[in-house]
């Protein structure tokens, strides 16, 4: 059985699917197996996958969307530690062995996230951290290991993580806290992060492992637009812990409900304002987010 499971997930994805499997085949830690699930590409993605052979294992599904992408890839996979990798984005050759170092070096971290950077398709740099100011900011210039409870905190107010190619999970964790959800359709990461944060430490990583490709093709979408649908799903998020978060916290809860209230309300009104149009999806979250 391979110490590490990694789960990539493509849709559509022709042009770079080969460099982002190449970067996980690459890995100079040997105990893995690539358990790449397909979400129904209608491009070819599928066959120049397939072509690949036996170093990787193609798991064909009709589409479910990125977390339930990942779902699959979880159920099919082996590891005891499971990495994501997005169909578009790449690894540094030691990402995962800087990984499993660290979880080794701390059982009590459910996730071990690296740093990284945001790149376009001409290989420019658009953005040279991945972890949220916050995080970085507690940062040495080795692994640091932050208490659950911080995570938990800050993960009510934002996302800690840019992108799940950033991430290590134990395999026992995801079992515990259950799959992503499917009804978020930009933010399923931040809520299985929210989820683990609930009662296990992480481990970050400074090392700018990660590569998160920015293209027009992505999932990410127009950023204005992708702002605000993170913020209405953020809501959603913070509203699923007043019935499903940690005991003893609800107060907490509340307060970064409201938080993510005036936040939404902003975003929305900008996006309208940009776009000379209403923003009914966001309105509609932020009534039902305030009302509630």
């Amino acid at each position: 059985m391979p110490r590490v499971s990694v789960v990539v997930t493509t849709y559509n994805q022709r042009a770079y699917v080969a460099a982002a499997l190449e970067s996980a085949l690459s890995q100079t830690f040997a105990d893995r197996e690539v358990v790449v699930v397909d979400d129904g590409s209608t491009d070819g993605t599928d066959g120049i996958v397939a072509s690949l052979g036996d170093r990787v294992r193609l798991i064909r599904q009709e589409n479910q969307g990125v977390a339930g992408s990942r779902n699959t890839g979880v159920l099919n996979a082996c590891g005891e530690l499971v990495a994501f990798l997005d169909g578009d984005d790449l690894w540094e050759p030691d990402k995962l062995a800087v990984q499993v170092e660290a979880a080794e070096r701390y059982p009590r971290a459910g996730l071990v996230a690296v740093d990284g950077v945001l790149f376009d398709d001409d290989g420019a740099i658009l953005g040279p951290t991945l972890l949220a100011d916050t995080i970085r900011e507690m940062l040495g210039p080795d692994v640091t290991l932050v208490p659950h409870r911080r995570c938990y905190g800050q993960l009510r107010h934002e996302n800690l993580i840019s992108t799940m190619s950033q991430v290590m999970v134990r395999r026992k964790v995801l079992d515990e806290v259950g799959p992503s959800d499917r009804r978020f359709s930009l933010s399923s990461d931040c809520d299985l992060y929210l989820r683990i944060a609930a009662g296990h430490d992480f481990a970050f990583v400074p090392r700018r492992l990660a590569r998160w490709r920015y293209h027009a093709r992505s999932a990410s979408g127009p950023i204005d637009r992708r702002r605000l649908a993170w913020a209405t799903d953020g809501l959603a998020i913070v509203k699923k812990q007043l019935r499903h978060g940690p005991a003893g916290r609800v107060g907490e809860v509340r307060r970064a409900l409201r938080h993510r209230v005036g936040q939404t309300a902003r975003d929305a009104y900008w996006y309208g304002r940009e776009h000379d149009r209403r923003s009914p999806r966001a309105i509609s979250s932020i009534w039902h987010a305030a009302t509630e």
